[in-house]
C-alpha cells in the first residue's frame, strides 16, 4: 500500500514502511529514499510561489509533467505499492499540495495502484 503525508512526523512512522521523498527539499536528518519523477519541477514550483499560475494552473502543469514520465511514475508506483511506502512532502494535509495531485493522477491513471492520505 502507498500513502502521502507530509515530513513532520517522519520519525513516529512505523520502521518497517519505506519513506520517499517527492519534494525538491528534505529536512535535515531526513532518512528516506527519493522519487525524482514525482518532485514538481522548480519552474512549476517557482511560478506558483510567485503567483504566476493559479492552483488550477499548478494542477495542470504538474498533471502534464506526470504524464510525461507515465511509463516510468507506473513501474516506480507498483514497486512502492508491493510494499508499505509513504510518499513524504512539507505541505500539512489539509493544504494545497502537489501529493493530492500525484493521487489523484495516479487514482485515473493505474486504478490497480491505491494511494491514500495517512492522517
Amino acid at each position: 500500500m502507498i500513502y502521502t503525508s507530509y515530513y513532520s512526523n517522519w520519525r513516529k512512522f512505523p520502521k518497517d514502511f519505506a519513506l520517499v521523498q517527492i519534494s525538491r527539499g528534505k529536512p535535515v536528518g531526513f532518512i528516506g529514499g527519493e522519487c525524482e519523477l514525482l518532485f514538481p519541477s522548480a519552474a512549476l514550483l517557482n511560478a506558483y510561489k510567485k503567483k504566476v499560475i493559479s492552483e488550477a494552473g499548478y494542477r495542470e502543469h504538474y498533471f502534464l509533467q506526470l504524464d510525461v514520465h507515465r511509463e516510468q511514475i507506473k513501474l516506480d508506483l507498483g514497486f512502492l505499492s508491493s510494499r508499505n511506502s509513504i510518499l513524504l512532502c512539507y505541505e500539512k494535509s489539509s493544504n494545497f499540495c502537489h501529493r493530492h495531485i500525484l493521487r489523484e493522477w495516479a487514482a485515473k491513471e493505474f486504478p490497480e495502484i491505491q494511494i491514500e492520505e495517512l492522517r
